[in-house]
């Protein structure tokens, strides 16, 4: 965890802000891309977590202290065809010298 680069605080932005009005009107309203549940395509493979269990913890507390992070209810997390959790994972590649790059797989 000591060698991912991280930002002090991360930078935030209103995406809208930042987009064509057209995407902007998608952003505003993702419902309206969400294809409906009989179009959803496979499950796919379990996701990358290569960050070790026991410093789990401790990274997510400090992207949590940074910002980058927010905790929300079970309840808001997206769920497989088969109302299982749709379960992420942190990993890290090489970047700039002996520092990590950190990468949220969804």
């Amino acid at each position: 965890v000591n060698r991912i680069s991280l930002p002090t605080i991360a930078g935030t932005i209103w995406p809208p802000d930042h987009l064509s009005p057209e995407r902007a009107a998608i952003f505003r309203d993702l419902q309206r891309i969400v294809l409906p549940e009989d179009q959803h395509p496979p499950p796919s493979t379990k996701a990358c977590r290569r960050v070790p269990v026991g410093e789990e913890v401790t990274l997510a507390r400090t992207l949590l202290d940074k910002m980058m992070a927010q905790l929300i209810p079970e309840s808001g997390f997206s769920r497989c065809r088969d109302l299982n959790l749709l379960v992420r994972g942190w990993f890290c590649v090489t970047h700039k010298g002996s520092n990590l790059r950190l990468i949220f797989d969804r």
